[in-house]
């Protein structure tokens, strides 16, 4: 027994005023301890919260999950100082334990897929249950005074306890929506045709972005590149002279579909439709910058290779849904071959390569 007297415990910030659940039996130098006039054995007052968890499970994949636990806020809660027999510091643990089960109670319909009810209604049912019991248990122990009714509540609230686990959903790749942007640098290359000899190009540019579903993907893109003409073309009256800027580059939207897939690679075949174009600048009579444009369609297939090397998953739940946000950044390494059929400036093979630093996200369903 404790000897007679006021002992204060010194909690100022948040973390210190939280004692979790998850860390053991209460001990006496965790309560305040004071006189009350009312002659009530305590006031204990309990939070339902959750801290995020951050698990590397991979060398390039995070999870982020929450970890709920029950805490005694020790800044506002104080036992009655006339009762420190061990039997009440075994009371206080009853009434630990109590608002742990309901926590409990109230993550099972949280989580469970059939839940279609908000937090807030769940909360406000089960923090009820939790009153409505903890009234109880004042009642028939005599707040705390009749140890018989104490160790019967015990016994009681931990067999409970032991048949109310804890469960959060683990993740599933089931299905995913997939979106994402990505830009880098690409270099084309030409061959078998006119635009060979016509003109060379520096490295360029490239961006686009990206939408699907599993395996499929909706892709828009375009690149860029500037050069010069390597030798004289006769475009009708006007001679663009060797030399001269020239810039080319294509637009596109392709149908891509993952072939294989794992946790770091990422191989993506594709095909599509795209516009591909050309702008010669010249000097004009007047000495100022013209240009002359040409464009054509294409047809373009080709392969996207995704290394990732940082995925972060972050849990989240809503109305019984419980799934992960997924943000992937990649390295992509994106090759295609068109071809201009036609007889002018760009007609030929153009091979596209590209590197491109990805960055996407995807619902991830973790319900089983």
């Amino acid at each position: 027994m404790l000897a007679a007297g006021t002992l204060s415990v010194s909690a100022q910030t948040f973390q210190e005023s939280m004692r979790n659940w998850n860390d053991g039996p209460l001990t006496w130098d965790e309560l305040t301890l004071k006189p009350s006039r009312e002659y009530q054995t305590n006031h204990l007052s309990f939070r339902w919260l959750e801290t995020l968890e951050k698990t590397r499970i991979s060398w390039n994949t995070v999870i982020r999950r929450p970890i709920p636990y029950t805490a005694l806020d020790r800044s506002i809660s104080w036992h009655n100082v006339d009762r420190t027999q061990d039997m009440m510091l075994r009371y206080d643990q009853l009434i630990f334990d109590l608002n742990e089960l309901y926590h409990r109670k109230f993550l099972m319909e949280r989580y469970s897929p059939d839940n279609t009810r908000s937090d807030n209604d769940l909360f406000s049912f089960y923090s009820g249950q939790n009153q409505a019991r903890w009234t109880e248990i004042i009642q028939e122990t005599q707040d705390g005074l009749d140890s018989a009714m104490v160790v019967y509540y015990e016994n009681a609230i931990a067999k409970e306890l032991a048949e109310t686990p804890v469960t959060i959903p683990d993740p599933s790749r089931k299905s995913s929506f997939y979106a994402s942007l990505y830009f880098g640098v690409t270099h084309r290359i030409l061959t078998g045709g006119s635009a060979q000899i016509l003109y060379m190009n520096a490295p360029g540019a490239m961006l686009g972005c990206c939408w699907g579903w599993g395996n499929w993907k909706i892709n828009g893109f375009l690149d860029f590149q500037n050069g010069r003409l390597l030798q004289d073309y006769k475009n009708g009256l006007r001679t663009w002279k060797a030399g001269d800027p020239v810039s080319t580059g294509s637009m596109a939207v392709s149908i891509d579909y993952s072939v294989f897939q794992n946790n770091t690679f990422r191989i993506t075949p594709f095909a599509g439709l795209g516009v591909n174009y050309a702008d010669w600048k010249y000097p004009d009579t007047d000495g100022k910058d013209k240009n002359d444009e040409y464009a054509q369609f294409i047809l373009l297939g080709g392969v996207t290779v995704d290394f990732v090397f940082l995925r972060k998953l972050l849990f989240e739940h809503y109305y019984g849904n419980s799934f992960y946000d997924c943000t992937e950044h990649n390295l992509a390494l994106k090759a295609y071959v068109s071809r201009s059929p036609k007889n002018d400036p760009l007609s030929g093979w153009m091979i596209n390569i590209g590197l491109c630093y990805n960055w996407g996200g995807i619902y991830v369903n973790v319900r089983q």
